[in-house]
């Protein structure tokens, strides 16, 4: 598998999740709008209440995946790796790892990538490790098969 081929489609991903966000956004303030030209009372106090809440929860998810686009944009796929580090993709007995940002798994030519920030457990449990180390992490035997 090739890193390249792996932060193009994390870009990819990162950017149609921000979309339909934006999206989602737009919808649910066009709603709020057109809510506001309605009935007043307590149903419609409600309704306003719900749409405000699921607009602020809309927007820090928006928050959130804009800062791990920009984090995976910042990283260069085309960097030889030789241990483990930021912008890694790992081969183990167990799949793929790229280290870049929490997004978690995608799907990458048939095959899965679990896409993880360096900051997680796992992360640091790989960092500085080479091919043929071995690790254990939560009962299990991770052996490094390859680092791009």
């Amino acid at each position: 598998m090739k890193k390249q081929l792996v932060y193009q489609v994390c870009v990819e991903h990162c950017e149609k999740e921000i979309s339909a966000l934006q999206s989602d956004l737009k919808d649910l303030y066009d709603s709020l709008k057109n809510e506001s030209k309605s009935t007043a009372g307590d149903k419609h106090e409600t309704g306003r209440a719900m749409m405000h809440l699921e607009i602020e929860k809309k927007g820090k998810q928006l928050q959130v995946l804009q800062q791990i686009h920009k984090t995976i944009e910042q990283l260069s796929p085309d960097a030889k790796c030789h241990q483990v580090e930021k912008g890694s993709l790992v081969q183990t007995n167990f799949g793929w790892f790229y280290m870049a940002a929490s997004l978690g798994e995608i799907q990458v030519e048939q095959e899965k990538v679990f896409v993880m920030s360096s900051a997680s457990p796992l992360a640091k449990a790989f960092w500085n490790k080479t091919k043929g180390d071995e690790i254990a992490f939560n009962g299990r035997k991770y052996r490094i098969k390859q680092v791009e």
